[in-house]
């Protein structure tokens, strides 16, 4: 099971991740978002990371991340690119083919939504995200068996300051 932490504003909320288990970060370069960084911030954070733990640079548009592209593994974004290192974020049945796919039905807002039923044709690429907590990740994997799950909001204490109990927590009750 793939285990991301996105919102990752910090170097001590990467060394969490990283001591727990988690399999990558997201750090967002969406301008609107209560996790957002610069590129300059952003690039100091992959840098740090590298070699120890997956980055994911995160925005909506291309724009958002183009500058720093090359310093995450991998990206993910709303709009398609023919990139090996995309992890394309859906809403909806995806029209396009894609190594990996991000299905987070809540847009950041927390909420955990039903699952649509395309979702299996799909599942073994798909990571699940939106409204996971500690409490209810268990039960989605359970019924849904997705590649992975990502947890943002769900293991903070408030927008944008990670619990490193709650991170434990999200593991702890995956693994």
């Amino acid at each position: 099971m793939f285990v991301k932490v996105c919102g990752i504003t910090s170097k001590e909320y990467i060394d969490w991740a990283i001591e727990l288990g988690f399999d990558a970060i997201g750090v967002v370069f969406y301008p609107k978002s209560k996790r957002f960084v610069d590129k300059v911030k952003g690039i100091e954070l992959a840098d740090y990371s590298r070699g120890k733990i997956a980055t994911v640079a995160v925005g909506i548009s291309y724009d958002e991340i183009r500058d720093v592209k090359g310093y995450f593994d991998y990206y993910q974004i709303s709009e398609y690119k023919v990139d090996k290192k995309l992890i394309y974020s859906i809403e909806n049945r995806p029209d396009k083919e894609a190594e990996l796919y991000i299905l987070d039905k809540s847009k950041g807002g927390g909420v955990f939504y039903e699952i649509p039923e395309w979702f299996y044709e799909i599942r073994d690429k798909t990571i699940i995200a939106g409204g996971l907590t500690p409490e209810n990740v268990v039960d989605v994997v359970k019924a849904y068996s997705p590649f992975g799950v990502d947890v943002s909001s769900g293991v903070e204490i408030s927008p944008g300051i990670k619990s490193k109990e709650l991170m434990r927590d999200f593991i702890k009750n995956l693994k």
